[in-house]
């Protein structure tokens, strides 16, 4: 079922008319919701007519401010709720579902606000059930003057039993038809292009084959039929038997919802399904592709062209760019590793290590190309160890393999859960392999040693933690990179020198977009916008944060790590904690 709301500004043209013609054509929505129409009731019916509506509840405006109408085909079964300005409710019965939508028009005046709320939050207490509420919101920072900030949000608004009862739900901002208001777009049950969704093994499989969602239902039937019959020690004891089994086909069940959800801070047997499978709604729908943007500013809702259009881009991305020989190379990388060493690395792993490593992973997590996770291989080891133990060795032995895995390379990507066709690469290691990081430190390495042979010939200088201390010029951590120099236009020059050979040589890039630049306080102000044109890059404060800690540690680290108790708070006060079941 599709539902579309818009604030329109005023009914009465013909051009709004004509605009809201076109949107209905488009997407067929089987209830509109008008709010703001600024007309009365007969012409509201005219309208009906015009757009194709049978069904109409009117509340007319107040003067020339307001009036709200609810419209829907003959096609839907709605009983309404509630008729009462500014709240229009009704409920309606779609795909065997009975559900209550809420249109809602705050008034312009803010002294009738507040009550306008106390209103609307007691009428969405009061409806049992799912329950959408769709209105023109408003934000303001609470700020005045020239720093005063204020959003119009369009939004459609659910509570969790609605979000459960349709999970595939999407809501589209579609273009605004007038000044700054979009029309919403609600859709219970979009039509999704069938993509092949990759294997992925189910941890439930390891505990029983049969289907847990037909078992459990017959066996909450037989109980219900037990406990309905009447009082006897047979009965008695075929309760608890069956209750016992029933148990067990839960367990099965939260194991499910909990390797879905991802979350893995819950241990098994913490009987909270509810919670994983709305962590498992969640995490699909953040993790969902609804529209994209074209470069040139169109949205793409189709999904197969959202499928094209992705992986075009994947393709462009992917395709190598002509890049320079190293030339340079005289002298840089020199012999470190002896002959002890050499044959240390080329030892063979045991079977016992190998089976150590397997079984000190966990058992859900993120799944392999083959869609099996640890918990399988721990699972079946008795029948897969020595295929698995083969391998790891004969990956080890030959001397083929670390080539091939980053020179026959395909990827496929998944979109919305589905699979696109695997396409060739030219450039990139490959993604998710254990060999990728260590790969990428061989290549980073290249780069180290150019800064060290120009911090050893003085063209740089590096910094110093102390006067007696030793001077370093760089940190790296995976594919990040902090440069420490002085704030001279020399040095800054050479480390950027650096940075393009290395760019050159190995066909990467600096997103200079996302990198920043950090200065003490005796840099003047001059010098610093200087230093920023010369590497193009933005100032960052010394409240920065990197990987989601403070990147600069202040001698107050109460007050740094302020944000890590907040994000706490904020979890609980989140709507997945109510389905928590809470100690004590």
């Amino acid at each position: 079922m599709r539902i579309l709301g818009w604030n329109c500004r005023g009914i009465c043209n013909a051009s709004t008319v004509r605009a809201l013609k076109a949107q209905i054509r488009g997407w067929h929505p089987s209830v509109l919701f008008l709010c703001e129409t600024k007309a009365s009731v007969v012409w509201m019916n005219v309208v009906a007519k015009l757009i194709g509506f049978q069904n109409l509840v009117v509340l007319g405006p107040k003067g020339r401010v307001g009036g709200i109408c609810m419209l829907w085909s003959n096609k839907v079964d709605i009983e309404v709720l509630e008729f009462n300005c500014p709240i229009i409710a009704i409920r309606i019965k779609d795909c065997a579902v009975s559900w209550s939508l809420v249109g809602f028009y705050g008034p312009p005046q803010k002294t009738k606000r507040d009550k306008t709320w106390v209103d609307l939050h007691a009428l969405l207490e009061s409806i049992p059930g799912p329950w959408m509420c769709c209105n023109r919101f408003t934000w303001s920072k609470r700020r005045w003057g020239r720093n005063s900030i204020r959003e119009r949000l369009d939004r459609g608004i659910a509570n969790i039993d609605w979000r459960l009862a349709f999970p595939r739900a999407v809501v589209y901002h579609l273009g605004a038809l007038n000044l700054d208001h979009c029309p919403l777009l609600i859709d219970t049950n979009p039509k999704e292009a069938f993509f092949p969704r990759p294997f992925r093994f189910e941890a439930v499989w390891a505990k029983d084959p049969r289907c847990y969602d037909v078992k459990i239902l017959e066996l909450t039937t037989n109980l219900e039929k037990v406990q309905s019959g009447s009082h006897s020690d047979t009965n008695t004891n075929l309760e608890n038997s069956i209750q016992v089994e029933l148990n067990g086909w839960l367990a099965r069940l939260e194991t499910v919802w909990r390797q879905k959800s991802r979350e893995t801070w819950l241990k098994e047997g913490d009987r909270n399904s509810r919670f994983f499978h709305l962590s498992t709604i969640i995490r699909r729908k953040h993790n969902s592709i609804d529209a994209i943007k074209y470069d040139f500013g169109d949205w793409i809702i189709s999904k197969s062209e959202i499928k094209k259009f992705v992986v075009s881009k994947f393709i462009d991305l992917f395709t190598e760019e002509p890049i320079s020989f190293p030339s340079g190379l005289d002298n840089l990388i020199l012999p470190t590793i002896s002959s002890m060493q050499n044959e240390a690395l080329c030892n063979i792993p045991t079977p016992l290590e190998i089976k150590n490593v397997i079984f000190g992973m966990y058992n859900l997590k993120a799944l392999g190309p083959d869609g099996l996770p640890a918990l399988f291989y721990k699972q079946y080891w008795p029948i897969m160890g020595e295929s698995v133990i083969s391998a790891m060795q004969n990956f080890f032995r030959s001397s083929h393999m670390l080539n091939e895995c980053v020179s026959s390379v395909s990827f496929s990507i998944l979109i919305n859960g589905g699979k696109t066709n695997s396409f060739k690469h030219s450039r990139g290691l490959k993604q998710r392999d254990p060999l990728s990081p260590y790969l990428f430190i061989l290549c980073q390495d290249v780069l180290s040693r150019l800064i060290d042979r120009q911090f050893n010939s003085g063209a740089i200088n590096g910094v110093k933690m102390n006067p007696f201390g030793p001077a370093f010029t760089h940190v790296m951590y995976a594919d990040d990179l902090m440069l420490f120099a002085k704030a001279t236009s020399r040095e800054v020059l050479v480390l950027d020198d650096c940075l393009e050979l290395y760019c050159q040589w190995s066909g990467q890039l600096v997103n200079r977009d996302k990198s920043g630049i950090n200065f003490s306080k005796l840099v003047s102000r001059e010098r610093k916008r200087a230093i920023t044109e010369e590497l193009n890059m933005k100032t960052i404060s010394d409240h920065a944060n990197y990987l989601g800690a403070p990147l600069f540690a202040s001698r107050n680290s109460s007050k740094d790590f302020k944000f890590l108790q907040e994000k706490v708070e904020s979890r609980l006060k989140g709507w997945r904690c109510k389905s928590l079941s809470w100690a004590g």
